[in-house]
């Protein structure tokens, strides 16, 4: 049987005689493409993706389909990550086609979709590329705030907890329960317990050796690497 949607974005790039525009945005719902910005130049059409619920829980269907026709340039991203959050047992459905057409480009560009634990997701990414399209993209899902959680429980335990992030540029974090050190070396001499929380891939594969190890303290403890 076919599956209900209750939120769909149906965005239409094509080119005209000097740019790229979006010549159509019909939705479902309180999923959308917002209107056309040219930050890039008019060659450039970008559109941001909003739902404005954030959260996507058990039982959601939504659906975006983005269709770019000949010549046209599209930049497509979202205002931030898609939450899915914990479900009582249905899954959440959300499925994505692109179709990019003769000679044209898309950049799809989305922000991470974070998966908390007991979420139920199924999410789909289909690419129809033109023999001569192009295709710049990603579709990155990210495991919950696993680093967030281990903190918020050692503070429970009364415990001191600093960390690093290269990619957070605050001094604190957990409305300054947490204090940030910007350089790796000199977070590591500070630590008495270390957890570690990072994607996999040659950018970290090394980024905690032998050497590093070396430079904790006499009495330093790992609590466990996931990758």
């Amino acid at each position: 049987t076919a599956v209900d949607i209750i939120a769909a974005s149906l965005p239409y790039f094509k080119r005209d005689a000097s740019r790229t525009v979006l010549a159509d945005r019909r939705f479902l719902g309180p999923l959308r493409a917002q209107k056309a910005l040219y930050p890039e130049g008019p060659e450039i059409c970008q559109a941001i993706l909003v739902h404005p619920p954030a959260g996507i829980v058990g039982g959601d269907r939504l659906a975006i389909a983005i269709d770019v026709d000949a010549r046209a340039h599209a930049q497509i991203t979202t205002p931030g990550a898609a939450k899915w959050y914990r479900s009582a047992g249905v899954d959440a459905v959300a499925s994505t086609k692109l179709a990019v057409g003769s000679g044209s480009v898309l950049e799809w560009l989305p922000q991470e979709s974070l998966l908390f634990d007991g979420a139920r997701a199924a999410i789909t990414l289909r690419i129809d590329l033109a023999a001569d399209a192009r295709f710049v993209g990603w579709d990155i899902v990210g495991l919950g705030r696993i680093g967030r959680t281990v903190a918020t429980r050692a503070l429970a335990m009364e415990m001191k907890v600093v960390g690093f992030d290269p990619f957070f540029s605050g001094e604190n974090a957990l409305d300054g329960k947490v204090k940030l050190v910007r350089d790796f070396d000199e977070f590591l001499s500070q630590i008495d317990v270390i957890t570690f929380h990072v994607p996999g891939g040659d950018a970290t594969k090394h980024l905690l050796n032998r050497e590093r190890l070396g430079r904790m303290k006499p009495t330093a403890k790992n609590s466990g690497f996931r990758c």
